[in-house]
């Protein structure tokens, strides 16, 4: 598995919750409003990495691809942030990446969000728990996903476990329920959203997620292709360069 990184600088850009929940649900307001003034991401660095092995003392050390983007992303922090410049670092809920990023970026201030993209998921899934039609499904979506915006994240969770009880959710769908809940409690601190988008702060990981595609999925896994590692490993470093700016 390949570990993209990507650094890049990018203007603020200040947004209602209002405003985010319609580019999610792609409202033809939003798109008409809002979408000429989105900030567009400069400076583009790109990497994608994949685990090494290391031959310490003629003992093999093995490196996960996670580590090995973490340390560049921390190399390129500490060679173009500029003085008091905000570091963002915007990753979905796979625990590894944040826990690799904090033994790296230890020297530096960063403000940790989850992918809003993420989460909106994470909120579909319980919907389809509570509600068989769809459109029961979206409100509760939009409703629930304002809220978080607005920073109600322990309201929400509080408000998701009480509809499990009152649509007595039982066996499996109840352990799905909690697990939402779960995730939303163990990621609050990375759910500040109303404080992010006032702060002008990226909160979706939509630009990383499209490099991925178009990097890694578009070329290395087309029909019938079987790749050798370091093969793997020089197609998308090339890949990448031309997905870096200069």
């Amino acid at each position: 598995m390949a570990t993209v990184t990507n650094v890049y600088s990018v203007d603020r850009f200040e947004r209602s919750s209002e405003d985010i929940v319609a580019a999610l649900f792609r409202d033809d307001r939003e798109a008409a409003d809002n979408k000429s003034k989105h900030r567009k991401p400069k400076l583009k660095n790109t990497t994608a990495h994949f685990p090494t092995i290391c031959v310490d003392q003629d003992e093999e050390i093995h490196i996960s691809g996670i580590h090995e983007g973490i340390a560049w992303l921390t190399e390129q922090v500490l060679s173009r942030r500029q003085t008091d410049q905000p570091l963002v670092l915007l990753m979905d809920r796979q625990e590894s990446l944040w826990n690799v990023a904090s033994m790296h970026l230890t020297s530096e201030a960063f403000v940790p969000i989850l992918d809003i993209i993420h989460v909106s998921t994470y909120v579909w899934n319980a919907s389809a728990l509570l509600y068989h039609e769809r459109c029961d499904r979206e409100s509760f979506t939009r409703d629930r996903l304002l809220r978080l915006l607005k920073g109600e994240v322990t309201a929400v969770i509080r408000g998701m476990r009480r509809m499990g009880a009152v649509h007595e959710l039982r066996g499996e769908k109840l352990n799905e329920l909690e697990k939402i809940c779960n995730y939303f409690e163990n990621n609050k601190s990375r759910m500040k959203y109303d404080q992010y988008h006032k702060e002008g702060y990226p909160i979706a990981s939509g630009f990383i997620e499209g490099i991925c595609g178009h990097l890694v999925k578009d070329r290395m896994e087309r029909s019938g292709m079987r790749w050798k590692l370091e093969s793997a490993r020089n197609v998308l470093n090339i890949r990448a360069e031309f997905q870096t700016d200069y």
